[in-house]
Parts: structure tokens; C-alpha cells; sequence
């Protein structure tokens, strides 16, 4: 392991227990961000890198701002670095709320719910530094900016343009959560309310047990089609989750 995985080998976890395989959603992995000089160097070697110019930089996004603005230090002809969250609602940093074209991000900041899901790296990833199989940073590539655009138009309180432009996102990428998150809101207010539950649920499928709120509105709106059976089963999910969350919030009160 050491040999075959340097120089990330302090991500070593017991085989008894699983490895990094059975530690992966549960522990940090990669927490002194150590694997983001390979995956830096592989993009500095990729045909985008050397494509760019000063007149058509990288907007390079990342939750690893330290040790990427190091490693392209030398580089800011052809790269701009964006500070980027892989996921922060209601935060601006956000990744769908920012503007940019690829992004290296690594997996400590991110909830253990979406690296289960497969909701991060997402099938977006374009190369992967991994330890048997468990990625530890990605390279993230983003062709389509709609999800960024819906959140600029969702801003200005453009809901019907949202709309669009979130279904347009939610199409390039299935698997992204945050317009999954948003495309729940904008069917909301515009009262498409069957709509505002498909998005629900699906957030549900890439954040699972993550936010109690939207599993209460999916039994309010089962409620309103009057399907009782499946509300009452979001229903009692959320306040399982809504406990669960404020014992933790006392554990940590007394600590």
C-alpha cells in the first residue's frame, strides 16, 4: 500500500475494518490536502491547460484554494483560481452559484451523504487521483454554466427564466444537487407543485437524510395530492432526522 499509493500513503486505513474503502463517507481521507499537487499537475498537463492563453484564461474553481494557488503560482497567465464550496446553500461560494469552467476539489469539506451518493465526484469528473478506487481529488469539467446562469436570473426573481435554465442544468447533469435544491423553490413559487415534488424527491436521492425541511415538504405535498401512505412516511422521516439532528446539536453543546 505505501509503495503502490505514494505519496498519499498516510491515507492508510486497517484492512480489518474495510480500508479506505470502509472508511470513505465515514473518516477524512486526503485531510492535509496532500493529493491535490498530482491532480494539479495532471491538469497542467492536459490539453486545456496548454490551450490557454491570456486572452482566454481558466476560471479554475476549488474548495482547496491554498495549495491550488500555490501550485499555479507560476501560471496566472493562463489561470484564474475561483474559491468555490462543493456545496453551501444560501452561500454565494457555493459551486453552481459561481462562475467557472473547470474545478480541483477534494473530498474533507464535503458531506459524507453526497460522496455515498455518487453525487460527489459526479460522472463531470474528468480525471480522478484515488487510493483503491476512493478519490481523493478530482478534476471537475463544466461545459454547461446554465445552473449558473438559473442562479443569477433566480437573484433578479426571473423565476420563469430560472426554470428554464435550471431544467437545462439538471439535464447536462443529473447528479447536481444544488439544482436539484433550487428547481424545488423556483416550482414552488411558481405553484407547479407535482413538479416541486420531483425535484424534492430527488434531492432526497442525492442527499439522503442530509435536510429534514425537504423531506417535511415532501409529506405536506403528498399530503395535498392525498396520499396519505407516502406522507406520513416522509413525515416520520423528518422528524427522525429533525431528533437525531438535535441530539447531536446537545452532544456538541456539552462537549
Amino acid at each position: 500500500f505505501m509503495i503502490e499509493n505514494h505519496p498519499n500513503e498516510y491515507v492508510y486505513f486497517n484492512e480489518i475494518n474495510g480500508g479506505i474503502k470502509g472508511a470513505y463517507g465515514k473518516y477524512d481521507t486526503d485531510y492535509y490536502m496532500n493529493s491535490i499537487r498530482k491532480t494539479s499537475e495532471w491538469f497542467k498537463n492536459s490539453e486545456m491547460f496548454k490551450n490557454a492563453s491570456k486572452d482566454k484564461k481558466i476560471l479554475l474553481a476549488t474548495n482547496a484554494v491554498d495549495p491550488v494557488n500555490w501550485y499555479f503560482r507560476n501560471d496566472t497567465d493562463k489561470v484564474e483560481i475561483v474559491f468555490t464550496k462543493w456545496d453551501a446553500q444560501g452561500n454565494p461560494k457555493t459551486r453552481s452559484a459561481r462562475d467557472w469552467d473547470y474545478g480541483i476539489f477534494f473530498s474533507r469539506t464535503i458531506d459524507p451523504a453526497m460522496m455515498l451518493s455518487g453525487c460527489f465526484p459526479s460522472d463531470k469528473a474528468i480525471y480522478k487521483n484515488s487510493v483503491d478506487d476512493v478519490p481523493l481529488s478530482v478534476v471537475i469539467e463544466r461545459k454547461n454554466k446554465a445552473d449558473y446562469y438559473g442562479y443569477l436570473a433566480m437573484q433578479q426573481n426571473n423565476l420563469p427564466l430560472a426554470d428554464s435554465l435550471f431544467h437545462d442544468a439538471i439535464n447536462y447533469n443529473p447528479q447536481n444537487e444544488e439544482v436539484a435544491l433550487w428547481l424545488l423553490q423556483v416550482e414552488l413559487n411558481l405553484k407547479k407543485y407535482d413538479e416541486a415534488l420531483k425535484y424534492a424527491v430527488r434531492y432526497t436521492e442525492l442527499c439522503p437524510d442530509m435536510n429534514y425541511q425537504v423531506y417535511q415538504l415532501i409529506g405536506q405535498l403528498y399530503q395535498q395530492k392525498g396520499d396519505m401512505q407516502n406522507a406520513q412516511q416522509y413525515l416520520n422521516k423528518a422528524n427522525y432526522l429533525q431528533q437525531q439532528m438535535q441530539e447531536e446539536q446537545q452532544k456538541q453543546q456539552q462537549k
